[in-house]
């Protein structure tokens, strides 16, 4: 975070698919995303034979959010108002992702109570990038 000045909001892997299928990435909730053209950053011309490999992404928070607290930066008139901004509008993208009313889930916040998604390993991709 430091380097670039953000936080990492998401993963990237490459598998040779000539060697290995990717069971391990898929049953730890990666998602195929596609395959590389077989090329190689260091092959300018297409000279090179690079073997063509599968992506996965696994997403590591709201990519929406990130984007959403980089346009917001500098413009609260304090760092806590903006960090309250991205925490209310995580919890509404929370809510909704999870098909619960936003109205219901601010409701329960105030009244002390949030409401807390269960832990479903099986759809975390889905949730986390909706």
């Amino acid at each position: 975070m430091t380097k670039y000045g953000h936080p990492i909001a998401l993963l990237e892997t490459f598998v040779d698919h000539s060697r290995f299928r990717g069971t391990c990435y898929r049953a730890a909730n990666w998602q195929y995303v596609g395959q590389t053209q077989g090329r190689s950053r260091q092959d300018r011309y297409s000279t090179m034979s690079v073997p063509v490999k599968d992506i996965y992404l696994y997403p590591l928070r709201n990519l929406r959010m990130v984007k959403v607290q980089q346009k917001i930066s500098r413009t609260f008139r304090s760092d806590s108002g903006g960090d309250n901004f991205c925490r209310i509008r995580s919890y509404i993208a929370t809510a909704l992702c999870n098909d619960v009313p936003v109205l219901e889930a601010l409701t329960l916040a105030i009244a002390g109570s949030p409401f807390i998604p269960k832990a479903d390993r099986k759809n975390r991709i889905q949730r986390l990038a909706c």
